[in-house]
């Protein structure tokens, strides 16, 4: 299911914990990466990701507005 909502609208904000994040990048083929599953010993490229990560420690402590101004800033 995830796959089949990534390939009709990739999310622009993901808000997911720090272990989840982690997992999901250190797997290649993780679901926010854009190539298929390999062997565990293959390296992952920096252009394979689709995004780009911002990190916030407790989060749920950052208010909405500056979230908001702090995600939507192209590097």
């Amino acid at each position: 299911m995830k796959r089949l909502m990534y390939r009709f609208r990739f999310p622009d904000i993901v808000c997911i914990a720090i272990a989840s994040l982690l997992n999901t990048l250190g797997t290649p083929g993780g679901a926010l990466t854009d190539k298929e599953s390999t062997e565990d010993t293959e390296g992952i490229d920096d252009h394979q990701y689709l995004y780009q990560v911002l990190i916030g420690d407790e989060a749920s402590q950052i208010p909405e507005p500056a979230l908001a101004a702090v995600s939507s800033r192209r590097l």
